[in-house]
């Protein structure tokens, strides 16, 4: 099994730190951003699976690159973080993830995107709407 890449990007350092602990007992390979620049800056060179965006970042408002990371980055699950009451979504390739955040969410997150495989790149980048609802245009195949 492929070993899932997860980029944090918070500016909370003992948050971070919990996170890439936790998430590198699991085999997985963390980078971590403490900025919204120095985050969307490793976005290219890191690929990452999946990435934890907190929304209130020094250098600005992590939710406002979500388009832009849904429309670049369509394999990647993207995981919104707040301490805030925020609302609910059920489009596929993203998530609102409510802080205090716990171990059992975080298992769930992973296991939920790595239990399935895109078509190509190429294949969906051709399919790709960003609507904030279920895209019933992207093809999943189950690989598990």
């Amino acid at each position: 099994m492929k070993q899932l890449k997860i980029l944090v990007i918070d500016d909370e350092e003992d948050l971070r730190n919990l996170l890439k602990s936790y998430f590198e007992k699991n085999n997985c390979l963390v980078m971590l951003a403490g900025t919204l620049d120095a985050g969307m800056a490793a976005l290219d060179n890191f690929k990452p699976d999946h990435i934890f965006l907190d929304n209130n970042l020094p250098d600005g408002s992590g939710w406002s690159k979500t388009q832009h990371i849904l429309m670049n980055y369509p394999q990647c699950q993207l995981n919104l973080m707040s301490g805030h009451l925020v609302p609910k979504t059920s489009a596929m390739n993203f998530r609102i993830v409510e802080k205090p955040i716990s171990f059992k969410d975080l298992d769930m997150i992973i296991q939920i995107k790595n239990s399935y495989k895109w078509d190509t790149d190429e294949e969906v980048q051709k399919k790709i709407k960003i609507s904030g609802e279920n895209n019933t245009q992207f093809k999943l195949k189950s690989t598990g």
